[in-house]
């Protein structure tokens, strides 16, 4: 029933345990919260709850977990009235955000035979493909999926990728949850490129990765990364051991972050750079610079200088594609430090 609610609300469920409950007044239906539980427990996939900041600045974890008030805005991490009925205690935090372990998802994908036999799209498709090369001196057929780069097809061959591992795109957005508010709502989910294009997409094989609450976009957007990430990076380093049903073979897998997406208000979001309106605008964080509109404080990343134009500091002459070069850690240091050295917020912001 809980499965079959699946787009209705909780009182939706309460209501139809009740007239079930009427109809049948020996019946036992387990509540809601019981049902939810016992579908954790069948499952294995719980969610790690952390404490945030009420206004959504940043996650009490890693460096931040012996915080006791925001660093930004100052506002307390505990619910104060408790804390001082309870002579300090018990600690209700005042907001919390959820994360969903990936490594328990992935598992539960090979538990039975029909979803463990999906998830060897990859192997498959590597196969057709080294096929393909050998038959068109080193072409493939069509580029119709990431798995056809260079990138990831060198990587196989050099052993660094093998069949029994995986492969993931992160994922980063702002939700809308009402019609005339804000995005107050940042979720990220995980896509396994185990999957075919055709169902990897679709949310039955989307896998949440955590629900950050508003009401504010987040400012330490990295806290909220962290969990997840953390968990992550130790199943990178001790290997996800999974037992696949179609084939009732245990194996070791490791994982490979292949691809991290986001729209713009999302990668800004994730690098604390600019947006693409700003004087050095590219979220690569490349050398090129904007050209102002005249009384304006947009910029544009055009690479022609305008026809008539006179704008103080954006009188660069014109840019070729070609002579455009990549950024390096050290530009960014070095733009880094005079941000910090900022002696008062005007010359900050400039």
């Amino acid at each position: 029933m809980l499965l079959t609610l699946e787009h209705s609300s909780q009182e939706t469920y309460e209501k139809t345990q009740l007239v079930i409950q009427k109809c049948h007044p020996g019946s036992k239906v387990p509540s809601f919260y019981h049902a939810k539980t016992a579908l954790a427990d069948i499952t294995g996939i719980k969610a790690m709850i952390h404490h945030m900041c009420l206004n959504s600045c940043l996650a009490y974890v890693g460096p931040y977990t012996d915080y006791k008030t925001c660093l930004n805005c100052g506002e307390f991490r505990f619910d104060q009235i408790k804390l001082r009925q309870s002579h300090r205690r018990v600690k209700v935090p005042r907001a919390v955000f959820n994360t969903i372990p990936l490594a328990l998802q992935l598992q539960a994908l090979f538990r039975t035979l029909t979803t463990a036999q999906k998830m060897k799209y990859r192997e498959q498709r590597t196969q057709e493909i080294y096929e393909e090369l050998l038959r068109n001196q080193g072409l493939v057929d069509a580029y119709d999926d990431v798995l056809t780069g260079s990138a990831y097809l060198d990587a196989v061959r050099n052993g660094k990728i093998g069949l029994d591992d995986m492969l993931l795109i992160f994922l980063i957005d702002g939700a809308q949850l009402y019609e005339s508010k804000l995005s107050d709502c940042w979720i990220y989910i995980w896509i396994v490129l185990e999957h075919s294009p055709d169902e990897r997409y679709k949310k039955k094989h989307v896998l949440p990765g955590a629900i950050i609450p508003g009401p504010n976009k987040p400012k330490y957007i990295e806290s909220f990364l962290y969990p997840g990430f953390h968990h992550v990076s130790a199943v990178q380093h001790e290997g996800l051991t999974i037992w696949d049903a179609s084939i009732d073979r245990t194996f070791t897998s490791n994982l490979f972050l292949i691809l991290t997406c986001a729209d713009g208000p999302g990668l800004l979001c994730l690098s604390n750079l600019v947006g693409h309106s700003g004087k050095q605008g590219c979220r690569m964080f490349c050398p090129v610079k904007g050209h102002c509109k005249p009384n304006s404080s947009q910029y544009y990343p055009v690479l022609l200088q305008p026809d008539n134009y006179q704008v103080n500091g954006c009188l660069h002459p014109d840019i070729s594609p070609y002579d455009i070069t990549p950024s390096t850690l050290s530009d960014y240091m070095k733009k880094l430090k005079i941000l910090m050295a900022a002696p008062n917020q005007a010359q900050y912001e400039k």
